[in-house]
């Protein structure tokens, strides 16, 4: 059962971390949440499994430090990194733009070479796979002309 004394305001009950068997997630509703979106490349299954043995046993601990290797391996910027690419870091950029105050409230944003974070409060309504799947679908199609290739070119489940 869950405590919802200890959740945050606006978090309804049908929110909250859940895992798709990858990288967890975490759906707050109408609260301010941290995105991250990762090139296809930029961190490899085999690396993130190879973290979820070693830290499985650890409870709480351990999820924080898999999150933290996460973090700092994408920061070491492997993979294709195309938003590197001036001009797909700008396609990114105006797309988190064009939907502010539509779908959330944008507060603040990053584009690294092989990964994007931002901070955004949704709107009422707007469940996080709507944003991601907004965001992600067009700046795919459109980055993937700019950089004349095919392919995919974001990893399936932002974290």
């Amino acid at each position: 059962m869950t405590d919802y004394r200890f959740q945050p305001k606006g978090l309804r009950s049908n929110f909250g971390w859940y895992n798709r068997g990858y990288i967890p997630h975490f759906d707050g509703g109408e609260i301010p949440q941290f995105f991250t979106f990762r090139v296809w490349d930029s961190l490899p299954r085999a690396v993130v499994e190879k973290w979820r043995e070693q830290t499985a046993a650890q409870g709480e601990e351990g999820r924080v430090i898999f999150r933290e290797n996460v973090e700092n391996y994408l920061d070491r910027g492997y993979g294709s990194c195309f938003l590197r690419n001036p001009r797909v870091a700008e396609l990114v950029e105006s797309s988190l733009v064009f939907h502010d105050q539509k779908k959330y409230h944008l507060s603040a944003w990053v584009i690294m070479p092989n990964h994007l974070h931002f901070l955004a409060t949704p709107f009422e309504n707007v469940e996080l796979r709507q944003i991601a799947h907004s965001i992600k679908s067009f700046t795919a199609h459109e980055a993937n002309k700019l950089l004349n290739r095919k392919g995919q070119f974001w990893q399936h489940e932002p974290f």
